[in-house]
Formats: structure tokens, C-alpha cells, sequence
């Protein structure tokens, strides 16, 4: 897996690396005004989306979905063959679909979410989210830091969404 940031030069700030990717390759063949302007369907989600704008307007339409619960609707960001990979549990990767049969028995045991202190931060080919997830029902109130990484086809589409968080807050003392 082609690694995505640098931290060396910076500090503590990551620098996306440049690479050959096909989508560094595709990005760089086209004009600017059309790598941001030109749209692959109705969700009106830029083509060929590396810029950070069109990044955030996918983030926003992604999560704000996510929020609603309007998973259905959501399924149109992602590409036929995305895979969806929850780092923190020990499961493989799943489908869109998948993910989607799965959200209302997730949803009846921790309750309403929402998504807060959202940063998002595009790199060619995806994003980075950084945000609190606020999750209300049965246990309370239990708010989960969380760091999401997508990567995004040259139509826009997403192609992978890893997630990474610290589960802790729904482990119980023994």
C-alpha cells in the first residue's frame, strides 16, 4: 500500500507524497477549471475530485447522509467496488452494501450520533476526516474521537473508507 504522508520534513504536519499513482497521473493530465468544475451525476461531486473544496463537499455530503441515517442515498458516493475497513475491530473489509444491511441493528444499540469538530483535509486521490462522533442512546452520552481516510476514483466516487477510533468508551469494567 502506497504510503500517503510524510512527516519528516514537516514535523508534525503531514505533506501529501507525490507519487505515480494512476490518479496523481490522471489529476495532472487535466485542465484545473475541468478537474474541478466537471461533474460525474446528480450528487453534482466533482469528476476527477483531488482538490480540497471538492474533498470537503464530499466529506459534508457523505457525513451529513451518514447524520440523517439516509444510508441509501448515501450509497451513491461510493463506487460499485468500494470497500469499507473498520481498523479497530478484527473484521475484514466489507461492502457498501454490507455496511448498509448492518446500520439499523448498530443504531438500535448505541442510539442517535452526530458528527462534531470536523476537520477535513484532501490529499490527491482523498481525504482525511478528523472528528468527534457524539453517540446518544441506552449508554448515555459517549463521544469517540474518530480519523477516517478515503480514497476517490477519477469519477469522484469513493473507493475505500478506513476508519480508525479508540473503542473504549463501550468496554465495561470486569
Amino acid at each position: 500500500m502506497e504510503q500517503l504522508f510524510d512527516y519528516s520534513s514537516t514535523g508534525h504536519e503531514a505533506v501529501p507524497r507525490v507519487s505515480s499513482s494512476p490518479i496523481r497521473q490522471l489529476h495532472h493530465s487535466l485542465s484545473p477549471a475541468r478537474s474541478i468544475s466537471s461533474v460525474s451525476d446528480a450528487t453534482g461531486i466533482p469528476a476527477a475530485a483531488t482538490s480540497q473544496t471538492s474533498m470537503q463537499i464530499l466529506a459534508d455530503t457523505l457525513f451529513g447522509m451518514f447524520e440523517r441515517g439516509d444510508f441509501v442515498a448515501a450509497r451513491s458516493l461510493f463506487a460499485a467496488d468500494a470497500r469499507l475497513i473498520k481498523h479497530y475491530t478484527n473484521s475484514p473489509p466489507i461492502d457498501y452494501a454490507t455496511f448498509e444491511q448492518g446500520m439499523p441493528a448498530m443504531l438500535e444499540k448505541v442510539g442517535k450520533f452526530e458528527y462534531q469538530d470536523r476537520v477535513v483535509r484532501a490529499f490527491d486521490g482523498g481525504f482525511v476526516e478528523q472528528h468527534t462522533t457524539q453517540l446518544t442512546g441506552a449508554l448515555g452520552v459517549v463521544k469517540l474521537k474518530v480519523c477516517l481516510i478515503a480514497t476517490v476514483d477519477a469519477n469522484g466516487k469513493i473507493l475505500t473508507l478506513e476508519e480508525y477510533l479508540d473503542p473504549s468508551p463501550f468496554m465495561r469494567p470486569s
